[in-house]
Order: structure tokens, then C-alpha cells, then sequence
């Protein structure tokens, strides 16, 4: 008996350690939903996970928060180690140990949802909107001074979000109406979410292509997009007389 709760513990260490950064992101997310829950307390209307499509493609907002005083747009992010970069970086850099890995700013990332929740709702383009990005995971910020956008922590979101008062721009009934133009726009089949994430596969592959030489190292010829059973990757046009590949 006691071998079989050997087994069963050290599957259990195992699979937690497999999926510890999915494990800490289900974490961080549900104390986001529970500060989210304070501020409906209050009379506002949150939306999660909204997926929307303008004349730019789609767009998905991990959180909408409609007050009085403006909407608040959400991006969560589940990160650890110490981040580093700035407003209006294109990337930031995370640093694990000796490990140094660049991600799009989220700053960026969230001034385009903004922009998309404008596109969709034109009765309300002059009603304020407020960027929070909320780093849900283990990490550090390390230039915090350099920032204006509120880069927060979980548990310091409805604060957050209950400090962002001033005039009141939204009657209840326009708070009401944002709500449900926002929920019968927002896309919810499976489909529409599937052709979302191969469109950014799509654009992350075309940046990393405009990222390199398009010319081979080997033989000086064009390199060409080709696809396999692994995946994407850029090859030498003169294949099969030229063999090089490059991974993008």
C-alpha cells in the first residue's frame, strides 16, 4: 500500500512542477477575478476575456472594466524573474538567473485594445480610457520610475481601479449600454477564437521574417517561406541545390 502512495506522490510532483507556470497563472487570474469582484460591489460592469473584430483584424482584451469615470482596459501578464523596459519600448526584457528573454511591451499590446474598443464603440470615443497592465505572476519591475502606465501587482487592482475617479463621463444607462454592446460583439465560437490565434501566429512569423536577412548565407539567393510537418521555416529558393533553413 505505502509503495502505491509513492507513486501517486511522486506523480503528483511531477505533474506540478510540468505545469507549475500554468499553475501560478490560474492563481494569479483568480485574485484578479476576486479584486474584480469588488469593484461590481460598487456598481461597475466587468467583462473578461473579449474578443472583438475591427477593419485591423481581432483583438482580445483579458478585462473591461466600465465606470462612472471611464473604462478601464486590463491586460494580465504571468511573468517571474526581473522585468526591465520602458513606455514606449517595443519589448521588454525578462531576466531569469543568467537567462535574458524579450516579450512585446504589454504597454503597446494594450494601447492597441484600446484603440480596438474605440473602433467598436464611436458614441463613446471621447469617454475616457485607462490602461492597467496587472503582472499576475512572481516577477519584479525594475524600472518602475520610467513608466506612467499603472504596471501593478493582483492584489492592488480594485484600488486601483476605485482611484480612477474624477468627472463623470457615464450615466448608469450608458455604463448598461457599453456592457451589452461589448457582450453580443464580443466572438465566442470556437472558430473565431482559432483563426484569432493563427492570425497572430501569422504576424509574429512575418515580423521574425522581416527580422532577418532574406538573402542565404550559404549561396546569396532569396529565402522563401515553406511549411512542414513541423511547423513554419524559411528556405533557401534554390533548394535542393542549396539546403539551408532557418526556423522562424
Amino acid at each position: 500500500m505505502e509503495w502505491i502512495l509513492v507513486v501517486i506522490f511522486s506523480v503528483l510532483i511531477i505533474l506540478v512542477k510540468k505545469n507549475r507556470s500554468k499553475i501560478k497563472g490560474i492563481v494569479g487570474e483568480k485574485i484578479v477575478a476576486q479584486q474584480l469582484e469588488k469593484v461590481i460591489l460598487e456598481g461597475y460592469k466587468v467583462l473578461h476575456d473579449v474578443l472583438i473584430k475591427t477593419e485591423n483584424g481581432t483583438s482580445q482584451i483579458d478585462h473591461v472594466v466600465i465606470s462612472p469615470y471611464g473604462l478601464l482596459v486590463i491586460e494580465t501578464k504571468n511573468y517571474k524573474g526581473w522585468i526591465y523596459g520602458k513606455e514606449e519600448s517595443d519589448y521588454w526584457t525578462q531576466v531569469i538567473y543568467k537567462g535574458k528573454f524579450k516579450f512585446r511591451n504589454p504597454i503597446k499590446q494594450n494601447w492597441g485594445h484600446i484603440c480596438a474598443l474605440k473602433a467598436v464603440l464611436p458614441d463613446y470615443k471621447d469617454v475616457p480610457f485607462h490602461s492597467i497592465i496587472v503582472i499576475a505572476g512572481s516577477a519584479a519591475m525594475k524600472t518602475m520610475h520610467d513608466i506612467r502606465t499603472k504596471v501593478i501587482y493582483p492584489d492592488m487592482l480594485s484600488n486601483t481601479i476605485l482611484n480612477h475617479r474624477g468627472i463623470q463621463k457615464l450615466k448608469e444607462e450608458d455604463i448598461e449600454k457599453i456592457y451589452q454592446s461589448l457582450k453580443s460583439k464580443s466572438i465566442n465560437d470556437k472558430k473565431g477564437r482559432r483563426e484569432h490565434i493563427n492570425n497572430i501566429k501569422k504576424v509574429i512569423e512575418d515580423k521574425a521574417i522581416n527580422k532577418v536577412n532574406m538573402k542565404c548565407p550559404y549561396c546569396g539567393s532569396e529565402m522563401v517561406r515553406r511549411t512542414s510537418k513541423f511547423g513554419n521555416f524559411l528556405g533557401c529558393s534554390r533548394f535542393p541545390k542549396c539546403k539551408f533553413t532557418k526556423r522562424i
